[in-house]
């Protein structure tokens, strides 16, 4: 492995936090700082815990979060979940990144002239235009959502987030992956 400052400091990072999974972009993403993460993160998986480098007694699982690109291959979920009681809380936390959330992504889309000056309808805007995209996630994987939480909730979930689990590292069973992200 190549000793760059980066990833070192990331595998400062994941044994400062013992860190049992790592959430990142997929390689084929769009942007190059997230294709540059993903790459950062895949190389460091294999030093994490070398002892050589870095004393963790478990390699964490590495989880990508869901895209839509269809190259080399469409994101395919591992595990799909409920995020209804948290939706509010995630807006919240994304509410946070004002550069990403009303300036960037809305100037890329064309949307800068909709984003409303007050704090409570900047946040009313963000859910009506992130949330549509868990709602998305929960209409696209619905068959998951039954099997998982069966047909009368499955059926009622709003919301959902899903993660497609990485070659490397721990790998999870669908049980391990469940009781993780049993909200």
């Amino acid at each position: 492995m190549s000793r760059t400052p980066y990833r070192y400091r990331l595998i400062e990072i994941i044994r400062e936090f013992k860190a049992d999974i790592i959430i990142s972009h997929r390689p084929n993403d769009y942007h190059p700082d997230h294709r540059n993460t993903s790459q950062l993160v895949q190389d460091i998986s294999t030093a994490v815990n070398n002892p050589n480098v870095c004393s963790l007694a478990k390699n964490p699982a590495y989880l990508y979060v869901r895209d839509r690109f269809q190259k080399p291959y469409p994101f395919t979920p591992d595990i799909i979940f409920d995020i209804d009681s948290a939706m509010d809380t995630k807006i919240d936390m994304l509410h946070c990144h004002v550069s990403q959330f009303y300036q960037w992504l809305p100037w890329e889309k064309g949307w800068l002239d909709e984003i409303p000056d007050k704090e409570d309808e900047k946040k009313r805007w963000l859910k009506k235009w992130r949330g549509q995209q868990d709602i998305d996630i929960a209409d696209r994987f619905r068959d998951n959502l039954v099997e998982k939480y069966g047909k009368e909730k499955g059926q009622k979930i709003k919301y959902a987030e899903a993660f497609e689990c990485s070659e490397y590292g721990t790998v999870l069973s669908k049980k391990e992956l469940d009781q993780i992200f049993d909200f």
